[in-house]
């Protein structure tokens, strides 16, 4: 059994080192990288919002599971090039604080209906949601449709996806998604998912931060390096499986 100690102490070692450094990383980068936006109190809690471009309707932009306002820098100034465009970080991701509300679709369409409020962005708006984000845009027009001129929904998912998708796809798809949100936590927690992102090598998404725009790809990584990135991604899944 002595032949295992040693091995099993340099683990240990490896991990606790990851941990402390993550740690002290995530403060670094909190200090170093700004909100490139603005920030506006709703209920004691900062949301994080940026705004670009004038004209009516204001296009609204609500990203997939995980993502923030970062995910469209290519598209918000093409955009903005004639009419008025806002992405924004749903509570916990980005730059938005945390919020103990329970996640349901129900609780995130009023948060960013109250930002718009606070804002002092009126309606008419575009709807704009990709993935996960285009329930909760559809979410929104049913329950304000006056407010709401249009919608553009982006690779979408839909709550019947698996009831019209095969059996065999449907468990495969779980399987893999339920080792990823709770692989990805523990990643974040001992600094291996910021090693991997900081060279681009994600399993299954090598490359992806190439594509963000070059001044922004150290904010990109900085950003979903953070620990609670994968806390959300676990609590967020959880919580509308069980809906």
């Amino acid at each position: 059994m002595l032949w295992l100690v040693a091995p099993l102490g340099v683990l240990i070692g490896i991990v606790g080192f990851g941990a402390i450094y993550q740690v002290l990383a995530t403060r670094r980068d909190r200090q170093k990288f700004l909100p490139p936006g603005k920030l506006i109190e709703i209920n004691g809690k900062n949301w994080h919002y940026q705004m670009m471009g004038e004209g009516h309707p204001t296009v609204i932009v609500d990203s997939g599971t995980g993502g923030t306002h970062l995910d469209w820098q290519l598209v918000q100034p093409e955009v903005a090039k004639f009419t008025r465009i806002l992405t924004y970080d749903r509570a916990g991701y980005g730059w938005s604080d945390i919020n103990s509300e329970p996640r349901t679709a129900e609780q995130v369409v009023s948060e960013l209906r109250q930002l718009l409020k606070k804002a002092e962005i009126e309606p008419p708006y575009v709807l704009v949601g990709m993935s996960l984000g285009g329930l909760f845009s559809r979410l929104f027009a049913y329950c304000y449709p006056e407010e709401v001129a249009a919608m553009v929904l982006v690779d979408v998912a839909h709550e019947r996806m698996y009831e019209e998708t095969p059996v065999e796809w449907v468990e495969l798809n779980q399987r893999l998604e339920k080792l990823l949100t709770y692989l990805v936590p523990i990643m974040g927690k001992i600094g291996l998912l910021r090693l991997l992102i900081t060279f681009d090598s994600l399993p299954m998404a090598a490359g992806l931060f190439q594509k963000f725009p070059s001044s922004l790809r150290s904010l990109a990584k900085a950003l979903y390096s953070q620990t609670q990135f994968g806390k959300l991604l676990l609590k967020n899944r959880l919580r509308f499986q069980s809906a």
